[in-house]
C-alpha cells in the first residue's frame, strides 16, 4: 500500500496555456483538421494528463470527429507528430516551438499567444494542478522547515508577480548560471512568459482552498478520465488530504 499523500502548497493551477498543439506541415489551422472529419488522427497523453483533459475541450469546442490516440510518454507524442503518423498531437509548449522552429510542424493552438478566454474555452476549470506533496505525518514531524519552505515560496511567488519575463530570465541566468548558462535568453524569457497568469497570485500565493481541492476531484471524475472517481470519499476530502497548517500570516 502506498503511503497517504498530504498536499501542502499549490505551485500553479491547472490552464490551457500550458500545452500547444502542433500539426503535420499540410494542415495549417483547426479548420483544415476539422475539414478532415473522421479521417484524421490526434495523440496526447493517456487519460489522467492535462493533455488529455484539455483535448476533451479543444475536440468539444471545435467540433473535431478525429480519433485519439495515447503514448505513456511526452517524448513518445512529440515522435508520432514528427514522423507524420498523426494529424496533430498535444505537447509542451518548448516542444511544440521546437517543431514549428526546424520546420517539422505547425502550431495550431500556440501557449504564448492565446488569450486567457480562448483558454478558459478549453478548460474553464479553476484548480490547483501542479502541487507540492508531502507523507501524512511526515511534514508534521518537520514543522519548522515545512514551514520554512512554504514562507520561501511565497516570497519567490511575490518577486515573480512583481518582475517581467525579462527581469526573471536575467536572474534566472545569474543565480542558477551553473543550470542555464547554456540556455539562450529568449528560450528562459518564453519559459517564464508561460508562467504568467498561471500561479495563484498575492495572498492566495501557493494556498489550496477547499472549493479549488473540490474542483479539482470534479474535474478528475468529468475530464480527466477517472469515471469510477467517488468525489465524495472520505479519503480524497479536503480535510484528509490537504493541510494548510504550514501557512503563517
Amino acid at each position: 500500500m502506498s503511503p497517504d499523500p498530504s498536499y501542502i502548497f499549490n505551485v500553479s493551477d491547472m490552464s490551457a496555456k500550458t500545452i500547444g498543439m502542433i500539426s503535420k506541415p499540410d494542415i495549417k489551422s483547426i479548420d483544415d483538421l476539422k475539414a478532415k472529419g473522421e479521417n484524421c488522427r490526434i495523440m496526447t497523453l493517456p487519460a489522467g494528463t492535462g493533455g488529455w483533459a484539455i483535448l476533451q475541450g479543444i475536440v468539444e469546442k471545435h467540433g473535431l470527429k478525429c480519433s485519439i490516440s495515447t503514448a505513456g510518454t511526452m517524448p513518445n507524442v512529440v515522435a508520432a507528430a514528427l514522423s507524420g503518423q498523426f494529424d496533430a498531437v498535444i505537447v509542451n509548449p518548448q516542444d511544440a516551438y521546437s517543431a514549428r522552429d526546424t520546420g517539422r510542424a505547425n502550431i495550431l493552438i500556440e501557449p504564448a499567444t492565446i488569450s486567457q478566454a480562448e483558454a478558459d474555452s478549453y478548460y474553464p476549470n479553476k484548480h490547483p494542478f501542479v502541487v507540492a506533496i508531502g507523507l501524512k505525518d511526515k511534514p508534521e514531524a518537520k514543522r519548522p522547515a515545512v514551514e520554512a519552505f512554504v514562507k520561501t515560496m511565497r516570497e519567490a511567488f511575490i518577486v515573480i508577480e512583481k518582475s517581467s519575463p525579462d527581469q526573471l530570465s536575467t536572474m534566472t541566468s545569474t543565480e542558477l548560471s551553473s543550470v542555464f548558462q547554456s540556455t539562450p535568453a529568449a528560450s528562459l524569457i518564453l519559459g517564464w512568459k508561460l508562467q504568467e497568469g498561471v500561479s495563484p497570485p498575492g495572498d492566495k500565493a501557493g494556498y489550496i482552498s477547499e472549493d479549488g481541492w473540490n474542483a479539482v476531484l470534479s474535474a478528475a471524475s468529468r475530464l480527466w478520465g477517472f469515471a469510477n472517481l467517488d468525489t465524495k470519499a472520505e479519503d480524497v476530502s479536503y480535510s484528509s488530504v490537504v493541510d494548510m497548517s504550514f501557512f503563517k500570516d
